[in-house]
């Protein structure tokens, strides 16, 4: 019942790149090309295309553009860092700048929008970026969308306590529905507390504190107290 299919060019894990899938598959712009001859005549849906600057070097991604433009893509989302940069270093705002004149799809910007200033220095220096994709910046602040479409206000400081903890509880329940184990379930919990943690004061601590549970009912009783006496910051 999708209208859309998202193709993901731009994952960075060995794992995934090394298979020739994810950013890999950026070193080979003729297959993709050929996938892209044989979906949209059988797909009747739209399709758009995340990436990244390229596996190795920005040459790759530069040399792909130009041939996605004979396809009707529906937007072209660029990460602008290589894949085996993995999510370290800068994004690289000046490769992603000459990315812009080389396609006539409609792009959006992704990478390290973690703050209203961040996001104010993109939004000027890209002017025709109207599209933004953040990721770790939201689980890092799940406040921060509603601050930019709200230019800056924040929420009021009661709410937000409450915002998380169920936000916080409702995923826990529902991982727990769907995925085969504890250890599966807290994986992904200690995933999400990676980021999660800097809303709180003391946040390296209190990773600590998650990442040393190891029983379910132990990370319970540690996010419970968490929640219950650590101060949230204003978001």
């Amino acid at each position: 019942g999708y209208s859309e299919i998202n193709w993901n060019l731009g994952c960075p894990a060995p794992m995934v790149a090394n298979k020739n899938r994810g950013s890999g598959l950026l070193l080979k712009p003729a297959i993709i090309c050929g996938i892209l001859d044989k979906v949209l005549r059988l797909y009747p849906g739209k399709i758009s295309i995340k990436v990244r600057l390229g596996r190795n070097s920005p040459n790759e991604l530069e040399e792909l553009l130009p041939l996605l433009n004979q396809y009707p893509l529906r937007e072209i989302i660029i990460h602008p860092r290589l894949g085996i940069q993995m999510y370290k270093g800068y994004p690289d705002l000046d490769a992603f700048s000459r990315c812009l004149s080389l396609t006539k799809h409609k792009m959006v910007y992704n990478g390290d929008i973690t703050d209203l200033p961040t996001f104010y220095y993109l939004q000027n220096r890209f002017c025709g970026i109207d599209n933004w994709m953040i990721g770790r910046g939201l689980l890092a602040n799940p406040f921060l969308a509603h601050r930019i479409k709200n230019e800056g206000m924040s929420l009021k400081i009661g709410t937000i306590p409450d915002i998380i903890r169920n936000f916080h509880d409702d995923l826990l329940e529902q991982y727990s529905l769907r995925l085969c184990g504890a250890s599966h379930v807290m994986g992904r919990m200690k995933g999400i507390w990676a980021y999660l943690a800097d809303l709180f004061d003391n946040s390296s601590k209190i990773r600590k504190k998650i990442n040393k549970t190891n029983k379910i009912e132990d990370f319970k009783r540690v996010a419970d107290n968490i929640f219950t006496t650590v101060p949230i910051k204003q978001t």
